[in-house]
């Protein structure tokens, strides 16, 4: 969440500035965004010691 708090929105241009100068489309980030929904609907599971956890 770190990495996307540091993204800056470019007025003169109407464009979001990546740090390091990434170029990544906001069509990128939403395909990625439902590939890992379809996936993962609820989130990450986690076990740990046997016992199954919902992050939700």
């Amino acid at each position: 969440m770190e990495y996307f708090n540091s993204v800056s929105l470019n007025t003169e241009l109407g464009v979001l500035c990546w740090p390091g100068g990434v170029d990544i489309a906001p069509e990128t980030i939403y395909e990625a965004a439902m590939v890992a929904e379809k996936e993962e609907p609820y989130g990450p599971i986690k076990e740990e010691n046997g016992i199954v956890e919902d992050d939700n």
